[in-house]
């Protein structure tokens, strides 16, 4: 399998990113980049998309995607199915246009370049450029049937599990109804609706963090 890495010097000075590089090998040579912050005999976190919040705790943000439509046979949003067209069709995929136009604050010329940083050019976007062809959106898709049985895992959790989606996403809004009626850890659990767009840890990222630590502060 052919891999780009990104150069180091790509990630130089950016704003709000005081750590120091952490990486994982993967299968031989790919590497994963994550953050591991906080003292390290207090209780992980693990955070997808990274966000580090206040201590004590401990947060591993790990740097990856994940994939799946709020249940394996769901109807795709035409936003969505719109969102699949372009991501596939236009010449220049703009990471950093993309996560500022999913975001409702308007993102710095600096933020915006952040995001660009990984992605110097075009032949580096293969990652976020296929990822939303890779959610099903039919019955027929390779990854349905995995999406369906995750859900029969998650009809059966029964640890806490507390939902936090936007209010303003036109491809997730409203998604924690799903999970709120069919997993069963999301009873009596403190549900909450944010108020931002799809990149939520630019529009409450201390909103994110408050309520990731309530919930494991309540153990």
């Amino acid at each position: 399998m052919d891999f780009l890495r990104t150069p180091d010097t790509a990630f130089a000075d950016l704003p709000d990113w005081p750590y120091q590089p952490r990486y994982s090998t993967v299968g031989g040579d790919l590497r994963l980049a994550f953050v591991d912050e906080g003292p390290a005999d207090s209780p992980v976190v693990l955070l997808m998309h990274g966000l580090v919040a206040a201590e004590p705790e401990r947060f591993a943000a790990v740097i990856v995607a994940n994939t799946g439509m709020p249940t394996g046979q769901a109807k795709p949003t035409e936003a969505f199915l719109a969102w699949q067209t372009f991501s596939q069709t236009v010449e220049t995929f703009p990471v950093g246009f993309i996560v500022n136009g999913g975001s409702t604050r308007e993102l710095n010329p600096a933020e915006i370049a952040a995001y660009n940083a990984p992605f110097p050019t075009e032949e580096y976007k293969a990652g976020p450029r296929q990822l939303p062809s890779m959610v099903p959106t039919s019955p027929e898709d390779p990854a349905a049937q995995d999406n369906v049985a995750a859900w029969e895992i998650l009809r059966a959790f029964t640890k806490p599990f507390v939902c936090a989606f936007s209010d303003n996403d036109t491809i997730t809004k409203g998604g924690e109804r799903a999970f709120i009626d069919s997993v069963p850890g999301t009873a009596g659990q403190p549900h909450e609706t944010l108020s931002g767009g799809h990149f939520l840890q630019e529009d409450c990222g201390p909103a994110i963090a408050a309520l990731i630590l309530s919930v494991v502060r309540r153990g």
